[in-house]
């Protein structure tokens, strides 16, 4: 698998070298630790969850703020941030930003979160994540 959405910069597997091809394939991705999902077994499922948890979650946080101001409906903003192999989120930068209240919101809330590590060769390894938040 690769982390072309995770990683600084996209990967096309067939215009590169094998050693830079195996530098972004993970055995795992790192995934939001959610108490909701957290006792569901399939894999894909539990990602699914975790996906879906995490903008429920961000909708959350900003929701105040979204019904203050209407003129929000249709914003993209765009996260980018490391999840470390302790999983906890760091060095979090809004790359795309919707207004400095949004983008406080949104760097508060996912400073707090936590993740599963992305592992690659049974190692826990740091990586980057770019995240799109659509806000409604």
């Amino acid at each position: 698998m690769i982390c072309c959405f995770a990683c600084k910069k996209d990967v096309e597997p067939q215009q590169t070298s094998n050693q830079e091809y195996n530098d972004y394939v993970l055995d795992a991705q790192p995934m939001y630790t959610t108490p909701v999902c957290k006792k569901i077994e399939n894999l894909k499922e539990k990602r699914m969850c975790s996906d879906r948890q995490l903008m429920t979650d961000i909708s959350e946080a900003i929701s105040e703020l979204r019904n203050k101001d209407r003129t929000l409906g249709g914003s993209k903003a765009i996260v980018q941030f490391d999840i470390p192999p302790n999983g906890k989120a760091q060095a979090v930068e809004i790359t795309r930003s919707v207004n400095a209240e949004v983008d406080k919101i949104i760097r508060e809330f996912i400073s707090k979160t936590r993740w599963t590590p992305a592992i690659r060769e049974g190692e826990k390894v740091k990586i980057t994540r770019r995240l799109p938040i659509h806000i409604d």
